[in-house]
């Protein structure tokens, strides 16, 4: 049976992240389908107490500024994380991709896909 439109929307999104100069620090945030990449990054942001005012991208190859996979800040080049809803970008399970905030300092993260379960 396939899934629908709407229950990928529905379904929770398990990701955990880890800033690439603190392996042990780690968080794990759950978006809906119908969430986008910008609303991982508003939590990501809040949890780490990022400070305020940068742009960031999320590359979806792990590779950090791979311009083909870069999801970024709305007001950024590029494709705007702001539209990419989590359910829309065909993630596998245990799929790594790279979070960077703040393009002058970049902080880097790992993020992970760890879980998709039913909400």
């Amino acid at each position: 049976m396939k899934t629908t439109k709407n229950e990928f929307y529905s379904k929770v999104f398990v990701f955990t992240v880890k800033p690439l100069n603190f392996k042990k620090a780690k968080k794990q945030f759950g978006i809906r389908g119908s969430q986008t990449l910008d609303d991982l990054h508003e939590l990501i942001f809040d949890s780490f107490k990022l400070d305020w005012g940068h742009l960031y991208s999320f590359f979806m190859s792990n590779k950090p500024w791979d311009a083909k996979t870069e999801y970024s800040h709305p007001q950024g080049e590029g494709k705007s994380a702001a539209k990419a809803r989590t359910s829309g970008l065909s993630l596998r399970l245990k799929q790594k991709f790279m979070y960077i905030y703040d393009y002058g300092d970049e902080y880097r993260f790992e993020v992970e896909l760890a879980e998709i379960k039913d909400q």
